[in-house]
């Protein structure tokens, strides 16, 4: 069965705070740490968040409304 991504919010928990990693299938991917608001480029919460999301999605918490908090 193949899943196709349209909307997804995840937090995901940095080494100094918590950021909001969120994807859409029209805008693409977006982080609200200071280095992808400043350099502009994919930080490195996205792409932890792509890799746990291709070697399987892990919860810590489902909060309503489909959004979805992932601690990695």
């Amino acid at each position: 069965m193949k899943v196709r991504l349209t909307y997804a919010h995840f937090e995901v928990k940095g080494s100094t705070d918590n950021y909001l990693v969120a994807y859409d299938d029209e805008e693409g991917w977006y982080c609200n740490c200071p280095d992808r608001h400043y350099r502009k480029h994919e930080c490195k919460h996205i792409r932890e968040t792509k890799h746990s999301l291709k070697r399987g999605l892990v919860v810590d918490e489902v909060i309503p409304e489909t959004q979805t908090t992932l601690v990695v």
